[in-house]
């Protein structure tokens, strides 16, 4: 440790070596880019030297705390808040599962407006918060096509297996990965995806895209939107699809 002798002038470069000019940042804001790819803004706050709070904006939209010193300045905080937003963005999906597994309101009445396809209370029920390969219409909705997962990554490899290319998109239908919203009883686009979600033409069209199915993708016109068909045309429900 350096010592100085008291009523002496120090040089700028003494004081810095002996401590006396640490930079101690009470409040800063900077963004970080979280695992789906979407920028996310951070308000730092320094309580004390061992206590600081992180703010993460929205999505994520809750505070992290950090009880111990955060060495580097205004680098260092910039670098802490980076490195906790995967964990953040974790606890983010963990508590939109959550979410999509709670029961619907007891006010909630048949009158009560939905605009998306709905699926039986029951089978609601049994696939709260779990993700599964959907087909989103150009109206929002999505119809589950495969196999129900606890992690959205099952559900994005069985799209990317092509397995489900004998369904024909047309206008603007895609691919995506859903989550089941027990309330709403219906399929929806999860907010906290830590993969890119596919969409159709990345799935469906290619070298290996058999050559009926690429003329369905461009004949879109005589078909309707709300709904996905078969090979042959016919419009299939989430049942009929989960088997294709």
């Amino acid at each position: 440790m350096v010592r100085t002798v008291k009523g002496i002038t120090l040089t700028p470069d003494e004081r810095k070596q002996a401590g006396y000019d640490k930079e101690n940042t009470k409040a800063h804001t900077c963004s970080v880019m979280l695992p789906n790819g979407v920028s996310c803004e951070v308000s730092y706050t320094r309580t004390s030297a061992r206590m600081h709070s992180f703010a993460f904006g929205h999505p994520i939209k809750r505070t992290d705390y950090v009880y111990a010193a955060i060495p580097g300045g205004i680098p260092g905080i910039e670098e802490k808040a980076a490195a906790r937003a995967n964990a953040m963005f974790q606890q983010a999906q963990a508590q939109e599962q959550q979410t999509m597994r709670q029961k619907a309101p007891s006010h909630r009445t048949l009158a009560f407006k939905d605009d998306g396809l709905q699926i039986s209370a029951r089978l609601a029920e049994q696939l709260a918060g779990l993700y599964a390969p959907c087909v989103k219409c150009s109206s929002g909705t999505l119809i589950r096509i495969g196999g129900t997962y606890r992690a959205p990554e099952g559900a994005l490899k069985e799209i990317q297996t092509g397995r489900h290319r004998a369904i024909r998109l047309i206008n603007g239908q895609q691919f995506v990965v859903g989550i089941c919203n027990r309330a709403a009883q219906r399929w929806e686009e999860p907010m906290f995806l830590s993969v890119p979600s596919p969409n159709g033409d990345a799935v469906t069209s290619g070298a290996n895209t058999p050559a009926d199915v690429k003329a369905d993708l461009e004949d879109d016109d005589a078909e309707s939107t709300s709904a996905v068909r078969n090979q042959e045309g016919d419009p299939i429900t989430e049942e009929e699809a989960y088997h294709a």
